[in-house]
């Protein structure tokens, strides 16, 4: 994926999201890394949810077996849900010792 269709399509209108935007139309897109570990999503966690925001943890595994989660601010916008960002930065992985309490994502 290219990362302007991303910041686009899936992410809720906001100062942080224009400032993204702009900053990656202004500049040379990176070529992926192939030394970057490479992940699965496993499973989520609804942590909270009204009809107009939620907050969602993603679980995953990387190549190495190591799972960790991700907690993700999501609003309703348009008809969708859209990742909200926020003007202080990335959400942090946190790693974990299993995903027994995460709801499997299959189908993918």
């Amino acid at each position: 994926g290219d990362p302007l269709s991303f910041y686009e399509q899936l992410v809720a209108d906001s100062e942080a999201r224009d400032e993204a935007l702009a900053a990656l139309a202004g500049e040379d897109q990176p070529t992926p890394s192939t030394d970057d570990p490479s992940f699965q999503i496993q499973g989520f966690q609804l942590e909270r949810y009204s009809d107009t925001s939620a907050t969602v943890s993603l679980g995953f595994e990387i190549e190495n077996g190591a799972v960790g989660s991700i907690t993700l601010p999501l609003v309703w916008e348009e008809g969708d849900w859209k990742l909200l960002i926020e003007q202080s930065g990335a959400p942090e992985p946190k790693q974990l010792n299993d995903l027994s309490d995460f709801i499997t994502w299959s189908g993918v």
